[in-house]
């Protein structure tokens, strides 16, 4: 299956070892599947992802009406704590695989 194919955003039912049943999102957000076939999977996808959400949330800050100097510094805030939230669970993964 061709890999642009494959980009979704799909909800998953996953198992728990107490027996309950979570929905989590699917990995990959269309956008972040985009950069990842672009680019491949390396440190720098990241870096992209990073300055598109500050483009986004850089014109969502303009259409509400805040000025430019709040607007990227809101943007660039609210993009770098979701790249923290988003590495830290990828550590908290990695070590859960490990043991």
């Amino acid at each position: 299956m061709d890999k642009l194919a494959q980009i979704r955003l799909i909800s998953v039912q996953q198992k728990r070892s107490n027996g309950q049943t979570r929905v989590v999102p699917h990995e990959n957000c269309p956008i972040e599947a985009i950069v990842k076939y672009l680019v491949g999977k390396t440190s720098f996808d990241h870096a992209i992802i990073l300055l598109t959400r500050v483009g986004a949330f850089y014109f969502i800050g303009l259409l509400i009406g805040l000025d430019q100097t709040n607007s990227i510094v809101v943007g660039g805030g609210v993009a770098l704590i979701i790249l923290v939230l988003e590495l830290l669970f990828k550590l908290r993964e990695n070590n859960r695989k490990e043991k």
